[in-house]
């Protein structure tokens, strides 16, 4: 048996202490409802019947109806006191569930800025297996998300080619 994996790493940096909170907290409970929080988010966001009780545990539940993994992680950089959230995946997180949660943090923390956020990701199988291998990337700015995986560009490219 075969097994398939995503991976990525990328940062969105120079933000605030409260704007990495925020990011940090929304992966959380994207990828999990009952997840124990840091010290400084003691709140509870769900009820223990599932119900929504808090702004980001709504939004979750709009942006995340399948409870994808997302593995993200806040840094602060003492040299120019900025914040940077790592956004990683090492076997399978969802890179289109990134690029929702950065879309609407870039809605309630940059509503008119001119802010792009880019990721590129892999897709590979631990065993040589034909057509197993590929990956993607998406860019994203407050209004849209852009997403091409390699099997459409590769299409693309045999149109232009038969042309």
């Amino acid at each position: 048996m075969a097994n398939n994996f995503i991976q990525f790493s990328e940062e969105l940096t120079g933000l605030t202490e409260e704007e990495a909170n925020w990011l940090e907290l929304m992966s959380n409970l994207a990828s999990d409802r009952d997840v124990d929080f840091k010290e400084n988010d003691d709140r509870q966001h769900f009820s223990d019947e599932g119900e929504a009780l808090t702004e980001e545990a709504k939004l979750a539940e709009v942006l995340f109806t399948d409870e994808p993994i997302i593995s993200a992680e806040a840094k602060k950089d003492e040299e120019d006191k900025t914040w940077t959230v790592w956004f990683y995946s090492d076997e399978s997180n969802d890179p289109n569930a990134v690029a929702e949660l950065v879309r609407a943090f870039f809605q309630k923390f940059r509503p008119d800025g001119d802010d792009v956020f880019t990721l590129t990701w892999c897709d590979y199988c631990d065993k040589l297996r034909i057509g197993e291998f590929g990956g993607g990337c998406f860019a994203v700015n407050k209004k849209d998300i852009l997403i091409e995986n390699v099997n459409e560009t590769l299409e693309i490219l045999k149109e232009k080619l038969n042309a």
